[in-house]
C-alpha cells in the first residue's frame, strides 16, 4: 500500500480502507502498511535504502563479490540483490581480464545462489563464464559436483536443477538428475505429466508434442551465449 504524508490523516484514510476492504473479505497487508512524514525516505525499499548508503566501490571481481553476499545475509532473495547480481555478468561478460582466483569467485558466486534462489538464472550464468575459463576437463567436472552438492541442499529444488543442467550439461553429459523435467532431456520418452485423463485428441497433442528443442541442446556450449545472458538480464521474473 502507498504510504501517505502525515500521520494523523494517514491512519484515518488506512481505518476506513481497512473497514472497506473488510466488508470484501479482503484485508491490508500489515507489514506493507505503514505511516511515515519523510515521504522520501519511505518510498524506497528497505533493501533499496541499505544499498544506497552501504554500496562501496569495488575494486575487483571478489569485492564485488563479497558485497553481495554480505548484502544477501541482511536482505536475501531481494529485488536489490537480483539486480546488482546481473550487473556483475554485464560487467563479466564483456570482461578480458583474466582471474586467477577462479575457485574462490565459484564458490561466492555459488553461495549467493544457495541463499537467494531467485537468482539462480543469474548464478548459473556467471558460473558457466568463469567455469568455462578452467582448462582442464575433470577440474570442471569436480567444481560443478561441488555446486550440484550445494544446490541440492536447497528445499524444493526442481527450479533449481533445470537451471544447473544448462551448465553441467556440456562437462558431463552422463549426469543423472531425478527431476523429469531434466531427464526429459536425454530421453524423449520420459513422462513429465499424467494425460491418461484427457480425451485421445488432447491425449495425442500433449504426448506427442515436444517441449525439447533438440537443436539448441545441442548447440549450447559450456558459456552461456551471449543471447542468453540477454534474455537473463532483461527478464522480470522467472517462475
Amino acid at each position: 500500500m502507498a504510504r501517505f504524508l502525515g500521520s494523523i490523516t494517514a491512519d484515518q484514510i488506512t481505518k476506513e480502507l481497512s473497514e472497506i476492504l473488510s466488508e470484501q473479505g479482503l484485508k491490508l497487508n500489515a507489514d506493507k502498511t505503514e505511516t511515515s512524514s519523510d515521504i522520501i525516505k519511505s518510498s524506497l525499499k528497505p533493501d533499496k535504502r541499505y544499498w544506497i548508503v552501504n554500496k562501496r566501490i569495488a575494486e575487483n571481481k571478489q569485492k564485488w563479490l563479497i558485497q553481495l553476499y554480505l548484502f544477501s545475509e541482511n536482505y536475501p532473495n531481494s529485488g536489490t540483490i537480483e539486480k546488482q547480481l546481473k550487473e556483475f555478468l554485464s560487467v563479466l561478460e564483456k570482461s578480458k581480464k583474466k582471474d586467477s582466483n577462479l575457485k574462490t569467485l565459484i564458490s561466492l558466486v555459488t553461495e549467493i545462489g544457495v541463499r537467494n534462489p531467485r537468482v539462480i538464472p543469474t548464478a548459473i550464468a556467471i558460473l558457466s563464464i568463469f567455469i568455462s575459463r578452467i582448462k582442464l576437463k575433470e577440474n570442471r567436472i569436480q567444481l560443478a559436483k561441488k555446486i550440484k552438492s550445494k544446490f541440492a541442499q536447497v528445499p524444493n529444488s526442481s527450479f533449481i536443477m533445470v537451471w544447473f543442467q544448462r551448465l553441467y550439461l556440456k562437462i558431463d553429459k552422463s549426469e543423472l538428475y531425478d527431476e523429469p523435467l531434466c531427464k526429459k532431456i536425454t530421453n524423449q520418452e520420459e513422462i513429465i505429466w499424467n494425460s491418461t485423463w484427457l480425451n485421445n485428441k488432447l491425449k495425442k497433442i500433449v504426448e506427442e508434442t515436444s517441449i525439447i528443442q533438440s537443436s539448441g541442446v545441442r548447440k549450447t556450449r559450456i558459456k552461456v551465449s551471449k543471447t542468453e545472458i540477454k534474455e537473463i538480464v532483461s527478464s522480470k521474473f522467472y517462475y
